[in-house]
């Protein structure tokens, strides 16, 4: 196990030129690379590196023991992102979300955002789905310059201003603060995608960023 882990850590290149072995291990590597979403050219980063001691980052990929039958096997482990199902930007605070479940929804994927920092834009946002809720024009002027980092299933809540490819939806989020599990949270987002079905979008509705 420790001499797999020693050619998981082996860098990409040699000499500049693809490394002659432990190919097998590296397709792994940069499978679970791709899987994290993290850009190639990080592989041969140390802080991606089994036995790595960064506070906020994990292996791409680790060889470890499985026990089974009472046997000792070879094993690997990775590390994926958790789900993001639905971002949900309110910076007038219109959801009355308790502070404390925050963190909770991210967990189930729901990601509730009251502010958008200067760092906001900063990285791309993956869900599924975006709604924004009650939004001003600066928000989503800054929105139609960072367009390709948000999700493409864009939905609005509230205030609606013609020059954004938004679609319409009223919904009512009182059971955001009753989200306590997994089963839930699937609730939750299966009314939300439900209702966003129900949606009759005009062709004047579909507007593309100006």
């Amino acid at each position: 196990m420790q001499n797999q882990n020693e050619r998981i850590r082996l860098p990409l290149l040699k000499d500049g030129t693809l490394r002659p072995n432990a190919w097998g291990v590296l397709e792994m590597k940069i499978a679970a690379a791709y899987l994290r979403k993290i850009d190639p050219a990080e592989l041969d980063n140390t802080i991606y590196n089994p036995g790595s001691t960064g506070t906020n980052t994990l292996p791409l990929i680790e060889a470890v023991e499985v026990v089974e039958d009472s046997k000792n096997n070879l094993g690997y482990k990775i590390y994926l992102l958790k789900p993001k199902h639905l971002l949900i930007i309110d910076v007038e605070k219109k959801c009355n979300i308790q502070e404390n479940l925050i963190k909770d929804l991210r967990s189930y994927g729901i990601w509730y955002v009251h502010e958008l920092g200067n760092d906001f834009f900063y990285q791309s946002y993956g869900h599924e789905y975006m709604l924004v809720v009650n939004p001003n024009v600066d928000i989503l002027n800054k929105m139609k310059e960072n367009e390709k980092k948000l999700p493409l299933r864009k939905f609005i809540s509230g205030n609606s201003h013609n020059h954004c490819e938004f679609i319409n939806i009223d919904f009512k989020f009182d059971n955001l603060n009753k989200i306590n599990d997994e089963t839930a949270a699937k609730g939750f987002l299966s009314d939300f995608w439900q209702n966003g079905q129900k949606v009759s979008v005009p062709t004047s509705q579909l507007i593309a960023w100006q």
